[in-house]
């Protein structure tokens, strides 16, 4: 039956769970990542596989295979990796977190948000798109980047801000 699960899948369920659930085994996070993260990448077929774990004040990296066919480069903790509507989830629980303590508003525009001298497009001068926007996939953007995903885009990171 898990034949039909995909691996990134498997992955995130597993990741999902709270690791304090294995205090009583008083393992590290470390090795409780060691213990599960080769298996699930040599029996996914992937051709590379990067993983963070944060659980409290222990941050855990593990990367395995390699970045293109044939480059016997592993992912680095800086690579960067097309993970597609995986980021809904953590983007969803993220802006959740940050409205929760008033860091951000659903209701406040993206405009706001993006690097100075970004333009953010709107529906209209009367209606910006807002943060609620883009945490429900209405904010009229288009799915991929102008040019299409093969074309290099700028990436703004938080400290460009």
């Amino acid at each position: 039956m898990l034949k039909h699960f995909s691996p990134p899948l498997l992955a995130a369920a597993l990741f999902a769970m709270p690791l304090h659930s294995y205090a009583n085994t008083e393992l590290l996070t470390s090795q409780v990542v060691d213990q599960y993260a080769e298996h699930i990448f040599y029996n996914s077929g992937a051709m590379g596989m990067a993983l963070v774990v944060i659980d409290n004040n222990q941050v855990v990296n593990r990367s395995f295979g390699e970045t293109k066919p044939g480059n016997n480069l592993r992912p680095r903790p800086d690579s960067l990796i097309r993970i597609a509507s995986i980021t809904k989830l953590m983007t969803s629980e993220v802006m959740v977190k940050l409205a929760e303590d008033g860091t951000v508003k659903l209701t406040d525009p993206l405009q706001k948000w993006a690097p100075k001298g970004a333009r953010v497009p709107a529906y209209n001068a009367k209606q910006p798109i807002t943060l609620l926007n883009l945490s429900s996939h209405t904010s009229g953007l288009p799915r991929e980047q102008p040019g299409g995903p093969q074309k290099k885009a700028g990436i703004y990171l938080a400290d460009q801000r």
